[in-house]
């Protein structure tokens, strides 16, 4: 009789290896790049507003005799603080969601279902790696979009832009 027993690992490692599995990590796979490209784009919008915004003074900056590498390291140090709060607020409001969502199921599937899940034992567990790595993605993408942003606006002609914006 002990023949027909198996062990919980070898269920556990079944279903790790099933193609429903496989499919959510796939679509877990795809919600990070689509985020990483939403982000890049995002933040290619809001820098080119903020620098069309800030085209006159630039310019100005220029003409007083201001190196534009201490403007693009200005306006990188603007986006970086802007990333660490938006991380750090998103983050807080994240885990917060997590802590009181963890025990309500993903599906309403009846009373029966309901009353099981709320015996699972439901623990948050961070990957630290991946999500150091995700937001390190963030950052390296939203400063390279800001870095070509202002690059490309201080390559204009400085009288141009000191006469023709208002």
């Amino acid at each position: 009789s002990f023949r027909d027993i198996r062990a919980a690992h070898e269920s556990i490692d079944k279903v790790l290896d099933s193609r429903a599995t496989q499919s959510i990590f796939g679509a877990y796979t795809l919600n990070v790049i689509f985020s990483i490209i939403c982000l890049t784009f995002g933040m290619i919008i809001v820098t080119s507003v903020r620098v069309r915004n800030l085209r006159k003074q630039f310019s100005v900056l220029r003409a007083l005799g201001a190196e534009t590498k201490s403007m693009i390291i200005a306006s990188l140090v603007d986006t970086s603080i802007g990333l660490l709060l938006a991380a750090l607020i998103g983050g807080a409001i994240g885990a917060v969601l997590a802590i009181l969502l963890k025990d309500i199921p993903l599906l309403y599937m009846g009373l029966s279902t309901t009353q099981l899940w709320t015996r699972l034992p439901v623990n948050l567990i961070v990957p630290w790696p991946l999500l150091a790595g995700i937001i390190s993605t963030a950052v390296i993408v939203s400063l390279v979009a800001t870095y070509i942003v202002v690059s490309r606006a201080l390559k204009l002609n400085i009288a141009e832009e000191i006469q023709y914006i208002g």
